[in-house]
């Protein structure tokens, strides 16, 4: 009876050893547990995140264990927030319509107490509540293939289906950019003037999957590239603009010149890449006619040039500078005043003094900045000649300098 006793503890022993018990399970009495770890609820689930409340005694911090599998689970990172013993943990990234199960584990801070788990308690996420939808679709065929690009409000992963048949879409293009919300795909061993139809099937990182309506696309017999509305504008003394727009996606260069038959200068478009273009020509001649021409290639390797066109730049602007009507008025026992005009929006600086080779003093402007200009000498002597030069730059950094002048005060 002693041996068969001893062999069936000897097999137990080695049963336990093959099949240990669960990480989830608890690692205390209920008693010990429940005075440790109380209070264990749900207070909120929805489809991606929950959150759970507990009380747990003094001197004992939670972790916790989840997964979708009640006989295991992984130590998760959720924010833990606590008043006093009340915790209240916040998972989220979880999937919707989950069943979860989850274990708290109560960590004693004292080195003397060994940490307890809880039981084993499970919730169920809800239904995802904004579906998965694809938005956006638009097709640019070629004679032998197509650029079908698409956006998805979640990120997701896509397949493109196509065929002849609206029925039957027995080809299937994976695309070339997927995995977040926009994509991108080439669906190809099409033939030309061929009526193509396509859908397009999503999943999300939610598990939510959808399909799109049936589409279609027809490839044209010949590709090519139209390029239209090519035109000149915002014409000045010595730069242009120039704008244009094309049938498809499409990258261009604009050559031109003062000679039709050779065009020999080359801007780089500013707004390019797409189907709307502009290019500014800068550094042009006043009066000249210029001639230029515009080249595009677009996503499909088609080529096209326009016509060769011509602008004629506007007349220079006389910008010189140039001081008028310097005069003094007002000439008191002490004190002038002087007044000058400039031929542009200039600054000015007035230089007077006694002696005509050595104008030592500066005057008070009281109006400058502009084309008029106003100037007061003051703290003058009686019966005293005073010789003034005035200085001027205006706003194309030119430079002026009047004639030395001169006034006499009265006695």
């Amino acid at each position: 009876m002693r041996s068969k006793l001893s062999l069936l503890l000897s097999v137990l022993v080695f049963i336990s050893c093959l099949f240990p018990i669960s990480s989830l399970a608890s690692n205390g009495g209920d008693k010990q547990i429940s005075k440790i770890i109380e209070q264990v609820q749900i207070s909120s689930v929805n489809a991606t995140t929950s959150v759970l409340s507990a009380k747990l005694k003094k001197h004992y911090t939670p972790r916790l264990y989840v997964g979708t599998n009640p006989h295991s689970a992984s130590l998760n990172n959720p924010i833990i927030t606590h008043t006093g013993e009340q915790y209240k943990i916040e998972m989220s990234g979880l999937n919707p319509k989950t069943t979860y199960y989850y274990q708290i584990e109560a960590v004693s801070t004292q080195k003397n107490e060994k940490s307890i788990k809880s039981g084993v308690y499970s919730f169920t996420t809800l239904v995802a509540t904004n579906p998965l939808t694809i938005t956006e679709v638009e097709a640019y065929p070629n004679t032998s293939f197509a650029k079908i690009q698409w956006h998805t409000n979640f990120n997701a992963t896509s397949t493109l289906l196509y065929g002849i048949d609206p029925n039957n879409l027995d080809k299937s293009a994976k695309p070339v950019q997927d995995g977040g919300t926009f994509h991108v795909a080439y669906p190809s061993e099409m033939s030309p003037g061929n009526t193509y139809y396509y859908r397009i099937v999503a999943d999300d990182v939610l598990h939510n999957h959808t399909e799109s309506a049936l589409y279609s696309v027809t490839t044209p017999l010949e590709s090519s590239v139209e390029l239209t509305e090519v035109e000149a504008f915002s014409v000045t003394a010595t730069s242009a603009k120039l704008q244009w727009n094309t049938s498809n996606n499409s990258s261009s260069a604009v050559l031109y010149g003062t000679d039709p038959n050779f065009l020999d200068q080359y801007a780089t478009p500013e707004q390019d890449g797409e189907t709307s273009h502009l290019a500014t020509l800068d550094q042009l001649q006043p009066s000249t006619t210029y001639y230029y021409l515009v080249l595009v290639d677009d996503i499909y390797s088609n080529h096209a040039e326009s016509d060769v066109q011509s602008f004629t730049t506007q007349a220079a602007v006389d910008t010189s500078l140039t001081i008028t009507g310097l005069t003094t008025y007002s000439i008191e026992t002490a004190s002038a005043k002087l007044q000058w005009n400039t031929s542009n929006n200039s600054s000015s600086v007035v230089l007077y003094g006694t002696d005509p080779n050595f104008l030592d003093q500066y005057a008070v402007l009281e109006q400058d900045g502009e084309t008029s200009h106003l100037a007061t000498l003051d703290q003058l002597q009686p019966g005293t000649t005073y010789y003034y030069l005035v200085l001027v730059d205006d706003i194309y950094s030119n430079h002026a300098e009047s004639e030395v002048q001169s006034f006499t005060t009265p006695f």
